[in-house]
């Protein structure tokens, strides 16, 4: 996961069974800015998430949500 990042985050992610998993993108006020899911397959995952482009540059947090098991978590991202 490239931090800083500019437009485009890859995140690897490692899953235990074939499951959905929901990305959330905060602000540090907790302003959610971006809400995505994605189908995950076991092993490990690369998901390319794409900021918005009015994306101000700054502090943000991003929770990756296990549906399966609903364990959270959780990165902190600097956008340039």
């Amino acid at each position: 996961m490239p931090n800083p990042f500019k437009e485009t985050l890859q995140v690897g992610i490692t899953s235990e069974n074939n499951t959905v998993a929901e990305l959330e993108l905060t602000d540090v006020t907790g302003r959610s800015v971006l809400v995505q899911k994605y189908k995950l397959i076991k092993g490990v995952n690369q998901v390319s998430i794409y900021a918005p482009e009015n994306l101000a540059a700054g502090t943000y947090l991003l929770q990756v949500i296990n549906t399966a098991d609903n364990s959270i978590s959780t990165f902190k991202l600097t956008k340039e």
